[in-house]
C-alpha cells in the first residue's frame, strides 16, 4: 500500500494546568482556517481543564473542546459551558467517567 503523508501548517492552542507547570490540553487546526480561543473560568475548585476554539469558514463555523475531568465529569459544570456556545461543537477529551454514569451498571453486572 502506498500512503501518502499531508503535513498542513498548523497553529496551536494551549492551556496550562493551574496549578502547576506542565500538562494541560492543546488544539491543533490548519493555519488556513480562522481560529480563535474562547474564554472559559471554571469554578476555583474545580480541576476541570476546558480549552475551546472557535474556528470558522466563509461557510461554516463551530467549537472545538477539549476537556480534561481528572477526577470525574461534574456534568452541570461542563453544562453552564457548552448551553453558552452558539455553533455545532465537537466535543472531546478525558471524562474519567465511572461506567454508572453512562449507564452500562447492567453491563458490569453479568
Amino acid at each position: 500500500m502506498n500512503m501518502k503523508t499531508f503535513v498542513f501548517p498548523t497553529k496551536f492552542f494551549r492551556s496550562h494546568m493551574k496549578d502547576r507547570d506542565g500538562g494541560g490540553l492543546l488544539i491543533g487546526i490548519p493555519e488556513q482556517l480562522s481560529s480563535r480561543i474562547i474564554p472559559t473560568n471554571p469554578p476555583q475548585n474545580s480541576d476541570l481543564e476546558i480549552l475551546i476554539i472557535k474556528v470558522s469558514t466563509d461557510a461554516f463555523s463551530s467549537y472545538i473542546v477539549n476537556i480534561y475531568a481528572p477526577t470525574g465529569l461534574d456534568i452541570e459544570i461542563v453544562g453552564t459551558f457548552l448551553d453558552s456556545l452558539t455553533e455545532p461543537s465537537f466535543i472531546f477529551g478525558d471524562f474519567n467517567i465511572a461506567p454508572p454514569t453512562l449507564g452500562l451498571q447492567k453491563l458490569i453486572e453479568t
